[in-house]
């Protein structure tokens, strides 16, 4: 399925964001974009092997063990056996089931909740990446007040990671996220959330979760925010936090680009984009075999 929506480029040549096209799966029924090289099934098995041994792990899908072998291929064995224990722990201490039904109900609902936060979702074919583009201003920090309101964050950002992860290319690409900030005011809910991202207080996938980002676009922001976005990489390791680019202008809020042709007809879509990608992460997750 295609969609001509705009999303950003590096650069128009002014030194600004450039709309270009994209679509949003890309050509991902390619059966080479789930293949693995040799150090990366040799790995990955390495890691089966391990976790199989461990009475304190439950066992996971071959994808899993190939998908940690692909971000972690320069860490230790003791350090992907942590990681995976983390994301276990992390798994049970907010119920998630880890399949498909529960992935797009707890999307939807995070959707519902920060309704255009995620304002688009879509696969970039001039930079063979996934794109995500969120509106700063449109997080209901209020709803992380409630105990409800801290399941869904952990949850819908755990399978937000698993919609731009759907196979083995996707994740060695990494992702680009670009974070429209325009127009946001500090408040006290703000300082609320950057106060608990700092002492781990808010359950977020990014620091866990096996993957890379190819960029992270910081667009139209204010000192304030750069205060709230340096007290967020605080939380993430150095391959992440390392590909923030802070200093992004751009003529217009990207929600002009990205909600066409309004808001209600982009949400659905982003809705139906999201479980499209889900359906093709559980679906080569159910058939893929590393031997």
């Amino acid at each position: 399925m295609n969609d001509n929506q705009p999303a950003l480029d590096d650069d128009d040549g002014n030194g600004n964001p450039a709309p270009i096209p994209h679509n949003d799966h890309g050509n991902n029924s390619d059966s080479s974009r789930m293949e693995l090289d040799q150090q990366e099934r040799r790995r990955a098995l390495d890691l089966k092997e391990a976790v199989e041994a461990c009475s304190d792990l439950d066992n996971l899908s071959d994808f899993w063990y190939a998908q940690v072998a692909i971000v972690d291929k320069d860490l230790s064995l003791e350090e992907s056996l942590e990681r995976i224990h983390d994301l276990q722990t992390f798994r049970r201490e907010h119920d998630i089931l880890e399949n498909l039904e529960d992935a797009k109900k707890s999307l939807f609902l995070f959707n519902q909740t920060h309704r255009g936060h995620i304002m688009h979702f879509g696969y970039s074919d001039p930079h063979q990446s996934y794109l995500v583009t969120f509106d700063l201003i449109k997080f209901d920090t209020h709803a992380l007040r409630l105990r409800r309101g801290i399941k869904n964050l952990a949850s819908g950002s755990y399978y937000l990671h698993h919609t731009f992860s759907p196979d083995f290319a996707a994740i060695r690409q990494g992702v680009i996220f670009v974070v429209e900030c325009g127009g946001y005011i500090w408040k006290a809910p703000g300082m609320l959330t950057a106060h608990l991202l700092h002492n781990g207080g808010i359950p977020d996938a990014h620091a866990i979760y096996p993957f890379y980002w190819k960029s992270f676009k910081v667009c139209n922001a204010g000192v304030l925010v750069n205060i709230l976005v340096s007290t967020f990489r605080r939380i993430l390791p150095n391959r992440l936090s390392a590909k923030f680019e802070l200093g992004c202008q751009t003529d217009i809020r990207l929600d002009q680009i990205c909600l066409v042709p309004d808001e209600e007809e982009a949400l659905k879509r982003l809705d139906y984009n999201m479980a499209e990608a889900l359906q093709m992460r559980y679906q080569n997750e159910a058939t893929f075999c590393l031997e």
